[in-house]
């Protein structure tokens, strides 16, 4: 920070006086986690039918080298992985029926491991291979909800609070949404928290209710009008881009300035920089 009076020179002899001015260093996404706050990851999984049966081989879930929900979890859970304080990610699965669990009707926020007490599975590769395992015991359903999903992320922001933790949601999914206005509305309360969410499109769907959601035409609004305190959603559509090559930079290209934009709506000021000053 620097403070003092100059005089610039404005053309034809005239000069402007500045008596005071202040530069501040504006932190970074970097800084926020050299100074203790950490990054956590959880994941949430599309098993409703619109992905077609793992069985036939058009199905987003069919097992093997083309399966796109297999690539996504992997290609970008890589990217995000660095950057989780553990490499423990709760996993969730939606719009299915998780018989691995002993249910038999279609749940719209399950383990994917099956353990809704500890959902959280190490690492990006054995979230990728739970996957593998459990496919053939969940069934496909419907509709699509976000709600139920959302509705658990935030009690687990929630619960994270005052520990210096940023969550990201990792949200893979074919693109249709049938609750809407509900999505809005969470996404509304949890644009207040220290929270991102980040949406991966698989297959080739219509994806304009995630652009939507992404605001990035305006700011998102819920369900009474009133616009997001700041903007938590990413929308990545797989296919595109990875043909473009450009993955890694579409994942984590809004994520450090949300980051930003938490700390600063909340007054939290890196602790480096305040040694500093």
């Amino acid at each position: 920070m620097e403070a003092g009076k100059t005089t610039l020179e404005v053309g034809n002899g005239a000069t402007l006086v500045v008596d005071n001015f202040e530069v501040k260093e504006k932190p970074t996404f970097v800084d926020y986690l050299r100074s203790g706050w950490q990054v956590s990851l959880s994941v949430a999984i599309d098993y409703t039918a619109s992905n077609g049966e793992p069985s036939q081989p058009g199905s987003l879930h069919a097992l093997g080298p083309n399966n796109q929900y297999e690539n996504a979890l992997f290609n970008v859970g890589k990217v995000v992985e660095p950057y989780d304080s553990d490499a423990n990610f709760p996993v969730f699965g939606f719009g299915g029926i998780p018989r691995h669990m002993g249910i038999n009707g279609v749940n719209h926020c399950f383990a994917v491991n099956g353990n809704m007490g500890n959902p959280e599975i190490q690492g990006i590769e054995n979230i990728v291979a739970t996957y593998r395992q459990t496919l053939p015991q969940i069934g496909l359903g419907g509709p699509t909800l976000f709600g139920p999903l959302l509705d658990e992320f935030l009690k687990l922001v929630q619960s994270q609070q005052g520990q210096q933790s940023y969550q990201i949601l990792l949200l893979l999914t074919d693109g249709t949404i049938h609750d809407m206005p509900r999505t809005k509305d969470l996404i509304y309360r949890l644009a207040e928290l220290p929270c991102s969410i980040i949406i991966i499109g698989v297959g080739n769907a219509d994806f304009s209710a995630m652009e939507e959601l992404d605001g990035d035409d305006g700011p998102l609004r819920n369900s009474a009008g009133q616009g997001v305190a700041r903007d938590i959603v990413q929308f990545v559509e797989f296919n595109k881009s990875s043909a473009r090559g450009d993955l890694a930079e579409q994942v984590l290209k809004e994520v450090p300035e949300q980051v930003c934009s938490y700390m600063e709506r909340s007054g939290f000021t890196p602790v480096a920089q305040q040694q500093s000053l």
